[in-house]
Parts: C-alpha cells; sequence; structure tokens
C-alpha cells in the first residue's frame, strides 16, 4: 500500500535496470479465479497525464504490448473499450510519419470463422461516416484495393439496403475536378468469361428506369 500527497518531483516507484537476462522485470502469475481486475488504475481528478505510457525508443525490436488469447473458448471479448462521454475527441488517434513499408493496421485471418473482421453496427442516429477516407496528396495508392482468387460463392463488395428514401445513389460518384479518365471503368482480362460485365436485372421492378441519363448542352 502506496499513499501521497503534495507536488512530487520523483516517482512513487521507480524501477531501473541494466540487466540483460530473460527474467522478467515484473511478473504476475494469478492462479485464483478472481473477479476483481489485476492491475486497477482510475483517475478522480483532473488529470492531463497518460495512464499508460510506453516509449519504445531504441527497442526496435521489442513489442509495445502483446496479447496472447491462448486457444481456448473466449466467453468475453479480448478487448473492450467503453466511450460514452460527450467529447469531440476520437477513442484511438494514431498520428503514422513511417516511411517504411509496414502496415498501419496488418490483420492475418487463418483461423476458418464465421465472424467479421470489422462489423460496425448502428443503433443511433448518428450523422457520421461508418468509414471515411480522405486520400489528399495520396495520389499513387488507392482508397480501398479488393483482390480475390479462387472460385467465389458470394460477391466481393456486396451492398444490401432496405432503405426508403428518396437519394440518389446508392453508390454515388462525384467529381469536380478535370481528367481525362472514366469515372467507373470495368476491365476484365479473362479471355474465357461467360458473363456480363455489367448486369442490371429489373426483377419486379416495372416502376423504374435500368438507366437514366441526364446531360447538359
Amino acid at each position: 500500500f502506496i499513499e501521497g500527497a503534495g507536488v512530487r518531483t520523483q516517482p512513487m516507484v521507480e524501477l531501473f535496470t541494466t540487466s540483460t537476462g530473460s527474467a522478467h522485470m515484473v511478473d504476475v502469475n494469478v492462479a485464483g479465479a478472481i473477479s476483481g481486475n489485476v492491475l486497477d488504475i482510475r483517475t478522480s481528478t483532473t488529470f492531463t497525464g497518460s495512464l499508460l505510457y510506453l516509449d519504445l525508443n531504441g527497442s526496435t525490436g521489442g513489442y509495445a504490448i502483446r496479447i496472447d488469447g491462448s486457444n481456448e473458448i473466449r466467453t468475453v471479448d479480448l478487448m473492450t473499450v467503453v466511450n460514452d462521454g460527450s467529447g469531440n475527441k476520437g477513442v484511438m488517434l494514431i498520428t503514422d510519419s513511417n516511411t517504411g513499408s509496414g502496415h498501419v493496421f496488418d490483420i492475418n485471418t487463418s483461423g476458418i470463422g464465421s465472424g467479421n473482421v470489422f462489423d460496425i453496427t448502428y443503433s443511433a442516429a448518428d450523422t457520421g461516416d461508418a468509414l471515411k477516407v480522405v486520400m489528399a496528396d495520396n495520389v499513387g495508392g488507392s482508397a480501398v484495393s479488393l483482390t480475390g482468387a479462387g472460385a467465389r460463392t458470394v460477391a466481393m463488395l456486396n451492398i444490401l439496403s432496405a432503405e426508403t428514401g428518396s437519394f440518389d445513389g446508392m453508390v454515388h460518384l462525384e467529381t469536380s475536378g478535370v481528367f481525362t479518365g472514366s469515372m467507373l471503368t470495368i476491365h476484365s482480362d479473362a479471355a474465357a468469361t461467360t458473363g456480363s460485365l455489367l448486369h442490371l436485372d429489373l426483377d419486379a421492378g416495372v416502376a423504374y428506369k435500368a438507366i437514366t441519363i441526364d446531360h447538359a448542352g
């Protein structure tokens, strides 16, 4: 039990070592069925520092955080973030100035699961975008790049909607720049392709048009 007060000029707990062994600096092993937290950090006053600050300068071969969820059947999420405030700041901010080829997020899935890699579900009338990409000066990279292979059984890009609004376009393309390329290009290099590059199926839609073209001049 450590208790302190006043304006501190030194750490309350300091760990410094120059060891080169493989033993852990802090080793916590929990074998009992406890219901409390192993590490509980809370603030009750105006706090401007970090609850956990990791500086990996020089440690290019070490992990900042590594989570091993083992191969057991989990009953709760491996990581949970509850964001129920009213501020104008995000949950996570990543400032990336790396000049290498490493990804900001790298997800490799090898298990045959039925869950989604990314799952976004709205239950409130938000007005922000679920996913917004501003390319700005990145003129040499794609905003979204999809690469498929094998005998697919479902569409690579699937849009299903039950909306009843009057907004013009479930997929909306608009540009204000003057360019000489096409806004939409469909290209196939497979000579043996027997399907359609564009298929419009009106089904029972007898009251709407297949294609509408508005032009000026």
